[in-house]
């Protein structure tokens, strides 16, 4: 799963619904990775903070979120509206690109192949937990 940060409310709730799931996860014989551009130190931070019990990973430069072709840039007005609301993307991203992932969640079998997907350019609509759980267990 590719997530914008920890600042993102919206992220927080998508990581604390998968967290209230994560035994079905495990009990289907999966994982589950979470992905953001932001520092180790605060991808450890957010980990810790909700109490996650899956992997939190820092994608330096948005690499690996390039290769599945997610990386975007924020256009200057909504760059604008984050600093005027306090959110400080370098201070979590360690750059000043302003370059961030398109939300999105992929189910991806023991071989590599992608199943399912999700993503959307609006960081408000997201595949529910329940219908990636759902394409996990058909995996069985």
């Amino acid at each position: 799963m590719f997530y914008r940060g920890e600042w993102c409310p919206y992220c927080n709730l998508q990581l604390k619904a998968y967290e209230r799931i994560m035994n079905e996860i495990k009990t289907a014989g999966a994982q589950l990775i979470a992905i953001s551009p932001q520092t180790p130190d605060h991808s450890l931070s957010m980990k810790e903070k909700h109490e996650l019990s899956f992997f939190v990973l820092s994608d330096t430069n948005n690499k690996t979120a390039e290769n599945y072709n997610l990386k975007y840039k924020l256009p200057d007005f909504q760059q604008t509206l984050q600093k005027s609301s306090g959110i400080e993307l370098h201070q979590f991203n360690g750059d000043h690109t302003f370059e961030l992932p398109v939300t999105a969640t992929y189910i991806i079998d023991k071989k590599g192949n992608v199943i399912a997907g999700a993503s959307e350019i609006n960081h408000r609509t997201r595949m529910e937990p329940a219908e990636a759980l759902e394409k996990v267990r058909s995996l069985q």
